[in-house]
């Protein structure tokens, strides 16, 4: 089995996210965003990337630039003519 690479940029960038948004507990959290508390849990206490889709999703939830989320989890970004103006501005 490989082993996830630890992405501490993106840890950091959920941890202060978790604190911006007030998340009390993990299920709030996947309540807020539908990503479940196991991926949750690994983004935040151990540095693990989800997948892009997953990336995407958790910045449209918390109504923050996609882009931003996708630099910071190391996945390039996507053109801005095809990101959604709602979701990209805060």
């Amino acid at each position: 089995m490989q082993q996830n690479k630890s992405y501490p940029a993106l840890q950091r960038a959920v941890n202060n996210a978790w604190k911006r948004h007030g998340f009390r507990s993990y299920r709030e959290a996947e309540d807020v965003t539908g990503l479940e508390r196991t991926t949750l849990f690994r983004m935040r206490k151990r540095g693990w990337r989800p997948s892009r889709g997953m990336v995407i999703q958790f910045a449209e939830a918390l109504r923050e630039p996609i882009n931003d989320w996708l630099v910071v989890a190391q996945y390039d970004p996507i053109p801005e003519e095809l990101v959604h103006e709602e979701t990209h501005t805060r």
